[in-house]
């Protein structure tokens, strides 16, 4: 499990520099581009940022819903979960064929009809015709001038380094530049250290662990964790005997 550091592009730039890569070969803008490629490639959830449109601790406001669709936040690099504002009532995604018909038959549940949702072109679509939604999704990380920050864990920052390097490696060498015995030398330290930074990201911490085990653990299996947005998957099952 990654800790809670980021640090800006200067310390992956400084390292692409040290690497013996010809510096003029080495693109800033290049360079960015390969950086917010890394973290997709990598592809853990803990080197991004939790985010709620609630409107509260700095987060944006509730995504307004008019004629049944409502705009993405422009950040979305993972979402996670979709809820009515108001109510709090979780959202499903559409099981229907003909989703833009909307039918109020599509979802029922104990207490009524369940709203339902897709997403497509940035626009959220949903059978709710107006309203307000809160979206937990993930985000990169990114500092005040809204370039990507890295988690400031060592094989992360070796991965990361190491994608940046193989991209320019793959040019020079389409380029007849560098031979292709050292381009393949790129291409192997990032392959390597892709794994070694998912890894290390997926190890759960003690916490983490109790709450995988009290999941696993149980004899009576709740199926409906969804209704109350998973609030209670992590507890401990108590049976009375």
């Amino acid at each position: 499990m990654l800790n809670s550091k980021f640090v800006g592009i200067d310390r992956i730039i400084e390292r692409v520099f040290k690497s013996g890569l010809n510096p003029e070969f080495i693109d800033f803008e290049n360079l960015i581009e390969y950086i917010g490629e890394a973290i997709r490639l990598i592809g853990v959830p803990y080197a991004l940022v939790k985010k709620i449109t609630n409107g509260k601790g700095g987060m944006s406001d509730p995504i307004t819903i008019a004629d049944y669709r409502g705009t993405l936040p422009t950040d979305i690099v993972h979402l996670d979960s979709v809820r009515e504002s108001t109510t709090k009532s979780p959202m499903l995604y559409t099981t229907s064929s003909f989703p833009v018909t909307y039918q109020s038959s599509n979802l029922l549940s104990v207490s009524g009809q369940m709203l339902s949702y897709y997403v497509q072109d940035g626009y959220i679509f949903t059978n709710l015709e107006e309203g307000e939604l809160e979206l937990s999704y993930t985000a990169f990380k990114t500092d005040a001038n809204g370039y990507p920050m890295i988690p400031d864990e060592e094989r992360y920052l070796k991965a990361v380094v190491a994608y940046c390097n193989q991209e320019i490696a793959r040019r020079l060498w389409v380029a007849d530049k560098i031979d292709e015995r050292k381009f393949r030398m790129f291409e192997q330290e990032w392959l390597f250290y892709v794994k070694s930074a998912a890894t290390k990201a997926h190890m759960p911490n003690l916490d983490r662990m109790e709450s995988i085990k009290n999941q696993m653990v149980r004899l009576m299996k709740n199926s409906n964790q969804h209704a109350s947005q998973f609030n209670n998957l992590n507890r401990p099952e108590f049976l009375n005997l």
